[in-house]
């Protein structure tokens, strides 16, 4: 992920209005909740029952390290790399693809 460090250095091609819309809060608990959640055995449970495969927590341990990383810059700096880490994991959701792409949409 491309985050902002200093005032000033950044990606251009994010537009400060374009981040308006994203969330500008995170909570380090939260993200160290969803982390235990992934990891414990209801889980781990659900996700086997559901995509049939042990889930390695690579999208909650990232959020956490990030919240912890980010945790240490000033309120304006924190506000811009929390908005720009939600921006950046829906564009790579999407780039994923879902169901829907799948389904064709039935008139009746």
């Amino acid at each position: 992920m491309s985050l902002i460090t200093k005032k000033g250095e950044g990606k251009s091609d994010f537009k400060s209005e374009d981040l308006e819309a994203y969330p500008s809060e995170m909570s380090c608990l939260t993200a160290f909740d969803d982390l235990f959640q992934c990891y414990s055995v209801v889980g781990q449970f659900r996700n086997v029952y559901r995509y049939g495969e042990i889930d390695y927590c690579n999208s909650q341990l990232e959020k956490f390290k990030f919240c912890l990383k980010n945790s240490i810059n000033s309120e304006d700096i924190k506000k811009r790399n929390i908005q720009l880490f939600y921006k950046e994991k829906l564009m790579m959701k999407k780039q994923e693809g879902s169901s829907e792409d799948i389904w064709k949409l039935r008139e009746i």
